[in-house]
């Protein structure tokens, strides 16, 4: 600390100095042979003399003032205090969106309990969609030391970030100091190292399990490990899973499914994509597709589902039942055990998913018009006697009548309704069936009125394709029906 005045007098000698960041006015001072009868007034006068009477802290100056009086010294006394500078605010992103993040939200963690299968760790976003503000810094506010200069107050720091084309930054020239960061395409949002864009595919590092949670994703989505049972996987683009998946979980796609390992399904398991699907091998599948099923080297007990081929000329299919519109290529049908395997040739419409829970609903509505008409027994088609009945069994038929009633006209709603969706589509059309080194006995061909049983292994290459007439399967020359561009 620096002396910035000096005074020395009857009643006192006063020493004023200044800290190192000038906010701060110390005083010593020593009494005198007259210091009895100083005043407040006296000190204070010469205070002023370099601090602002604003500043001086008057109750400091009347104890010194009473220890002089009593011949006392006071050494660094504080007597005046200035304003500190306040310093900008630095600039800040506030997001709009959750960025993606392979881990549980602490607080979850600390909570100890979360639900795993949604755990939410990023937000879909559009092209076009606001994800985040980007505050502006403040500049601050000068402060005044204790000899009333203005002290200089540091700007804030504007926030350091780094963008690329995925996002773009759109000034709002808003009274509120903010712009915002805008989506330049569909996906997710992510923030590395400073950089900040958004990204259309996906890619989970390792496993789809309980570090993630479901994907459900605006864009493609790349699995680098397996997808665990029970979790599901849906993306409006392509999706590849380059581990395994093992069973009970839904993996829908807006566009291809390719899974490079095995595909284990289950009851509850299904496989939906718009345009085609790839296994190396797969078992209790069921697979809902539009565009090719290609089967690497096994199919085992599956639904297969396309408005094309399966393509599968190095591999086996063996059990459950394919149906498609163009028919199938395969090395081996069946088993040499005899396999019950049902292959079925139908057209577009036939090999939906409509079409198959149409179908589905009148088997239901049938069954239970069944189970009606057993516990009705004589009474569902001689109503008259129902009259002749006493109460309450007679309100229980009449109940139970009722009810046979309704499930009758609701499932003559239904196949009408399929007698229409059958009317509006054209037949399948010419299809084959190729099997290049065996077809076993107990494989089943059919196509509307065409059924063929195999009852021993014929081998291959053969081809099979239903008759002009479309009465029957016959033999015909062994052509490809992979073509090149597939």
């Amino acid at each position: 600390m620096g002396i910035i005045h000096r005074v020395s007098d009857t009643k006192m000698h006063l020493e004023l100095c200044v800290s190192d960041d000038r906010l701060k006015l110390f005083a010593t001072v020593q009494p005198q042979p007259e210091s009895s009868t100083i005043t407040n007034d006296d000190l204070v006068r010469e205070i002023q003399a370099v601090c602002p009477l604003d500043l001086i802290d008057v109750d400091i100056v009347h104890d010194i003032v009473l220890k002089l009086r009593h011949g006392e010294k006071c050494e660094d006394r504080r007597v005046a205090k200035g304003t500190p500078p306040v310093s900008g605010k630095d600039g800040k992103i506030v997001w709009l969106v959750r960025r993606f993040k392979a881990e549980r939200d602490h607080e979850e963690k600390e909570r100890g309990f979360a639900d795993f299968f949604h755990l939410g760790l990023f937000e879909n976003v559009r092209k076009g969609q606001e994800i985040a503000r980007l505050y502006k810094p403040k500049i601050g506010k000068p402060g005044r030391d204790v000899t009333d200069k203005s002290l200089a107050a540091a700007a804030g720091k504007a926030a350091a970030f780094k963008i690329d084309k995925s996002v773009i930054l759109k000034n709002l020239n808003r009274p509120d100091g903010y712009d915002v960061l805008v989506s330049e395409v569909d996906g997710y949002v992510r923030e590395e190292s400073g950089s900040i864009f958004v990204r259309d595919t996906l890619e989970i590092p390792e496993h789809v399990d309980y570090s993630i949670g479901h994907v459900d994703f605006i864009g493609n989505v790349v699995v680098r490990g397996d997808v665990h049972k029970g979790f599901n996987v849906r993306a409006h683009g392509s999706i590849e899973v380059r581990g395994s998946v093992f069973g009970e979980n839904v993996i829908a796609s807006g566009s291809s499914v390719v899974v490079r390992g095995f595909h284990q399904g289950g009851n509850k398991a299904v496989v939906y994509a718009k345009a085609g699907y790839s296994v190396s091998v797969a078992h209790h599948v069921r697979a809902e597709i539009r565009g090719d099923i290609v089967v690497l080297k096994e199919a085992l007990d599956c639904a297969l589902r396309t408005n094309t081929i399966v393509n599968a000329p190095k591999a086996i299919l063996q059990g459950g039942t394919t149906w498609s519109v163009a028919g199938l290529e395969v090395k081996t049908l069946g088993n040499d055990a005899g396999i019950t395997t049902e292959v079925e040739v139908r057209n577009e419409l036939e090999v939906s998913e409509e079409f198959e829970e149409l179908q589905e609903s009148i088997k239901k509505h049938q069954t239970a018009l069944s189970a009606l008409a057993l516990h009705l027994g004589p009474y569902a088609k001689s109503r008259d006697r129902v009259a002749l009945l006493k109460a309450p069994f007679r309100d229980k038929i009449l109940t139970m009548l009722q009810k046979y009633d309704h499930v009758k006209v609701s499932l003559r709603a239904l196949e009408v309704r399929l007698l229409a969706m059958r009317g509006s589509h054209q037949p399948a059309v010419e299809a084959r069936i190729n099997v290049l080194q065996t077809l076993n006995a107990g494989v089943s061909l059919s196509a509307k009125a065409a059924i063929f049983q195999c009852k021993e292994s014929v081998p291959g290459p053969v081809s099979f394709a239903v008759a002009e007439d479309g009465s029957e399967w016959r033999k015909v020359e062994f052509v490809s029906i992979i073509k090149k561009e597939r």
